[in-house]
């Protein structure tokens, strides 16, 4: 079969012919169905409610529920006694701010997220070990964990450093 569209010219730019209006087709599809959710999204905020400074609100039902949870459980920790305010609250607000976590309490999820990865991925690291039945040197598990930790440090700095980059 690829012998006789190799062969024949005439197949080959049926071939091509088809491929282009696949795509074509594929994406005029794709770019109708994105404009008709703008158009949606437009026409929602157009009619959708205000803030109390007249301005309109861009949250949704499912970001509130998300959120408050996310406070609940942020709120919950610290009646715990574990404080989740961070020294530099205010850079990291703005990076937050920036990459698009505008709530008061995202500061206070991003240490937590951090704090939980930082424990979590080396945790995650030796039940790895575990389940392979590998027996590392004293050495290597300690790199490995350390790594680990260090991972889950930056990780959620760099996320939100991509974020930001990408919203600008």
């Amino acid at each position: 079969m690829l012998e006789l569209i190799a062969q024949n010219p005439g197949l080959r730019m049926l071939l091509l012919v088809l491929l282009f209006a696949t795509v074509a087709a594929v994406s005029f599809f794709s770019t109708r169905a994105v404009g008709s959710r703008q158009d949606v999204r437009r026409r929602l905020l157009a009619a959708g409610p205000t803030t109390s400074g007249g301005s309109t609100s861009l949250a949704s039902l499912r970001t509130d529920r998300v959120q408050s949870n996310w406070l609940k459980v942020v709120d919950a920790i610290e009646k715990r006694g574990l404080s989740l305010v961070d020294t530099k609250d205010k850079a990291i607000r703005q990076k937050l701010i920036a990459a698009g976590f505008t709530t008061p309490h995202a500061p206070r999820v991003y240490t937590l997220v951090r704090l939980v990865m930082v424990i979590g991925l080396p945790v995650l690291a030796l039940l790895f070990f575990w389940a392979t039945g590998a027996s590392p040197s004293m050495t290597r598990l300690y790199v490995t964990l350390v790594i680990a930790a260090a991972f889950g440090l930056y990780m959620p700095a760099l996320f939100i450093r991509a974020r930001a980059d990408r919203r600008q």
